[in-house]
């Protein structure tokens, strides 16, 4: 287990796309001087090279702008249908310009509570510039249906994907599933089930059953699991209590000052699978909150994560 602890480069604020590339630009500008730093960018060392056409270390607004019309791009399928179960059984697939040989996957599936959220919100589809396929979901809230519906949701979309390459000529490679909160959650699910080579959850609730949970988010946990509550319903429902098999692969972000969900659940997660033999990696970040998703430096390890697995290296 490799445990890393941030104390610069942070962004509290996942990318929204719905914003203006100016919008976003003055969200990123900490300090306000019309300049982005490596930090406040928070794009990868290689990407703020490449947008930094005046090599002097910032990026003006004309810069930026390069970066959020590419991040902003239509994607390849839109809106896709992956099940019948309901309208919200769709997706948006990102493809890398020229795929060669087997395309490694990323599903990123939002947060919210399994009751909101939405797919447009995607941080990531810039990781095609990687060579990196990248897809979006939407699935099954609370109210249409209970665990495992979301679940079984992400599975399907997975099944899906494969059968869309097929159709396209392409090969899927490795598939990491990557998550802000319930997104995170349902990524070490589907880690734990086996339906994805690697993990990447940020902020992500681990063990549903502790006393304080059942309590503090009981009406949460009613509608995600239905009522009344048990801990065999809980731990079914619980990355801690379904670990996945070594070969797989986790990735943990958690902020120390999450008051959602506390940060000392990754740190018992990690231990879990430290203890199973399980390849993990975690990344506190001080005075995070439990929207952080890190900044220039756990880009360039997600992107090497990534690659390396395409490679079928090691990447911890």
């Amino acid at each position: 287990m490799r445990l890393l602890l941030f104390k610069t480069g942070l962004l509290a604020i996942l990318l929204t796309l719905h914003a203006s590339a100016q919008q976003s630009f003055l969200q990123r500008d900490l300090d306000g001087n019309g300049r982005l730093t490596p930090t406040e960018a928070g794009l990868s060392n290689e990407e703020f090279s490449r947008l930094d056409e005046s090599q002097n270390g910032e990026l003006s607004l004309g810069e930026f702008e390069d970066y959020w019309n590419r991040v902003t791009a239509e994607p390849d399928l839109k809106d896709a249908p992956y099940g019948n179960q309901s309208s919200r059984q769709v997706l948006d697939l990102y493809l890398p310009a020229n795929p060669k040989g087997k395309v490694p996957l990323l599903l990123w599936i939002h947060g919210g509570s399994w009751k909101e959220g939405d797919k447009e919100a995607c941080p990531f589809q810039t990781l095609t510039q990687h060579g990196v396929a990248v897809a979006s979901l939407h699935y099954r809230f609370t109210d249409e249906a209970l665990f495992p519906g979301q679940l079984t949701d992400c599975e399907a979309a997975i099944r899906f994907l494969f059968q869309e390459a097929e159709n396209r000529g392409l090969q899927f490679g490795p598939v990491t599933a990557c998550g802000l909160s319930a997104g995170g959650h349902l990524s070490l699910m589907l880690a734990g089930t086996g339906s994805v080579d690697t993990a990447i959850a940020f902020g992500a609730p681990m063990d549903l059953t502790p006393e304080e949970a059942r309590e503090g988010y009981r009406e949460t946990l009613e509608r995600f699991v239905g009522a009344p509550l048990d801990l065999e319903k809980l731990k079914a429902a619980s990355p801690l209590h379904n670990l996945g098999r070594r070969g797989t692969r986790y990735l943990l972000v958690h902020g120390t000052e999450d008051r959602t969900v506390p940060y000392q659940q990754a740190l018992q997660m990690a231990g879990a699978l430290a203890k199973s033999q399980v390849d993990v990696e975690l990344f506190l970040i001080p005075q995070g909150s439990h929207t952080v998703v890190g900044g220039p430096v756990l880009w360039n390890r997600i992107v090497a994560l990534l690659s390396t697995r395409a490679c079928g290296h090691s990447a911890f």
